[in-house]
């Protein structure tokens, strides 16, 4: 009988072994259970529809004047905007591309940055029954990262009431990285959701000193054991979805860029995380990675990955560079703009994802924003 392996598709049981292999080295009782937090979440559906937002979380920064560029209004106002297109949209969730809070993440589960700046904001007719599935920024990472997952968990502070508004699990975060996979019918293909702690991959491939907010992060929460852990989880997963029989689509999801338009500073951290990314991307046949992070919006094309960045969510915006970042690789901008603030649709069907970039107009009363940009990602592979 012939057996009718690839040489790819062998090299993939080898790389998955090797990963397994590595991650059981690390193994402990914490580390276990952190692993079954992570296995991927079965949801069977025809069409899958959601929106992307990033670096919005400017509410109470603007009320305790922490920081001069928040504006509270612009984060209303992209709310406002999300909320009349669901009208018609009918999202099934909402994907935070990571700094919900600005300057920095909440003290405590009594800190009113939950409130101000994610319960009330969001608490709007046609979305506030929407679960958010989290991923955590830096901005979020330099503040109590215990109690940003106890509330990823649904705890809440001794005085918060389950009331009109969001409920208790709208803020989705089951652990800093974890793995969604979705099936869309008809084919039984496969939709990939890995969210990964950018911030925390760091820990392994630099010194402290070249991170940056290195003075406000946690060692046990962005320190190397950590970031060596997630490193082998997040080889290993990419690696077992690359095997599927089925046809399947694999969007990454991080805070910061792998590439990126936008005018700002990068450290040596970022670079090094970019690299390896890069590196993975290519490796494991993923087709997008969403961030957030910049705060413009931006697709980037690179060796069959289509990087897509979305952080116009509420804070203010940055300026778009001429060269890419890092300018190395076979990549190329598609489309930037720093115009407006907004949000991104996604839809998925049999036929792929389709990517809508969205930014919301300046008027008085809100509208459903218009499509600047779209981008098409279909699903890969399958031998059955």
């Amino acid at each position: 009988m012939r057996l009718g392996f690839k040489l790819w598709q062998v090299a993939v049981v080898l790389i998955l072994l090797l990963t397994l292999i590595r991650a059981l080295k690390d193994d402990g009782p914490n580390n276990r259970s952190e692993r079954e937090v992570n296995e991927p979440i079965q949801i069977h559906s025809n069409q899958l529809k959601f929106y992307s937002i990033g670096d919005y979380g400017v509410s109470e920064c603007e009320r305790t004047k922490a920081h001069k560029k928040c504006k509270a209004k612009t984060q209303a106002a992209v709310a406002q905007h999300i909320n009349t297109d669901a009208l018609s949209f009918k999202p099934d969730f909402i994907l935070s591309l990571g700094d919900a809070f600005y300057p920095f993440g909440p003290s405590s589960l009594e800190d009113n940055q939950f409130r101000n700046s994610f319960e009330k904001p969001y608490n709007l007719p046609n979305i506030k029954d929407l679960h958010w599935q989290m991923t955590i920024g830096d901005h979020d990472h330099c503040g109590n990262m215990s109690a940003l997952l106890a509330y990823g968990k649904g705890q809440r502070s001794q005085n918060w009431e389950e009331g009109p508004g969001l409920h208790r699990d709208s803020f989705q975060l089951p652990s800093p990285y974890y793995h969604k996979t979705f099936t869309i019918n008809p084919g039984k293909k496969l939709f990939h959701i890995i969210v990964i702690d950018s911030v925390g991959l760091e820990g392994s491939v630099s010194e402290w000193s070249e991170r940056r907010f290195s003075d406000k992060l946690n060692r046990k929460d962005a320190g190397a054991s950590e970031a060596r852990l997630q490193w082998a989880w997040l080889e290993s997963t990419l690696a077992k979805a690359s095997l599927s029989a089925n046809p399947r689509l694999v969007m990454l999801v991080g805070h910061r860029p792998v590439f990126s338009a936008a005018t700002r500073g990068r450290t040596i951290a970022e670079l090094r995380v970019s690299n390896r990314l890069r590196t993975l991307l290519s490796q494991f046949g993923v087709s997008a990675y969403l961030h957030g992070h910049d705060h413009i919006m931006q697709h980037i094309h690179c060796q069959g990955v289509e990087h897509m960045g979305n952080g116009v969510g509420g804070f203010s915006l940055h300026k778009i560079n001429g060269t890419l970042w890092p300018n190395e690789g076979e990549h190329k901008l598609i489309w930037s703009s720093n115009s407006f603030h907004g949000f991104a649709r996604h839809t998925v069907s049999s036929l792929g994802m389709r990517v809508e970039f969205v930014q919301y107009e300046h008027t008085k009363s809100p509208g459903k924003g218009s499509v600047v940009h779209q981008v098409d990602v279909p699903f890969r592979g399958g031998f059955i």
